[in-house]
């Protein structure tokens, strides 16, 4: 009975279950500061240009993808400065062609 009891002891103090309470496997520990990077892709690039183009102002676009006013600068100045010309003549072209 000894043997065993020792054993036991022994697998329980190799370290804790990763489980939680609840039963769910334990995650990675998450550092909790600042916001996730910004995933700049084609299409979010397409959708700024085109709430430029409609009119929005750059608060309001940032507000709308979800990120801060100096982060859209940063990724989508090309789109913030000629999207705007570039979606309207895309329009223009479609009417008249």
């Amino acid at each position: 009975m000894s043997e065993n009891s020792q054993t036991d002891d022994i697998d329980d103090a190799a370290g804790p279950p990763d489980i939680d309470l609840f039963g769910e496997p334990v995650g990675g520990y998450r550092d909790p500061r600042g916001r996730k990077k910004l995933k700049v892709t084609n299409e979010l690039r397409d959708r700024v240009a085109v709430l430029r183009a409609g009119g929005m102002e750059r608060d309001e676009i940032a507000d709308a993808i979800g990120c801060s006013e100096r982060t859209l600068r940063t990724y989508f100045l090309p789109e913030l400065n000629e999207g705007k010309s570039e979606k309207r003549a895309a329009v223009i072209e479609a009417l008249y062609a």
